[in-house]
């Protein structure tokens, strides 16, 4: 793997990251829960 694939897949690790803890809080959210 080269150092451009590996920054790739880091890059794509933290945009699947983002879009967890999006979705987790409007989860929260509809629940009425405490969001983080």
């Amino acid at each position: 793997m080269s150092f451009e694939e590996i920054n790739e897949v880091k890059e794509n690790n933290i945009n699947i990251k983002e879009d967890i803890k999006e979705d987790i809080n409007k989860l929260v959210e509809k629940n009425g829960l405490i969001t983080f």
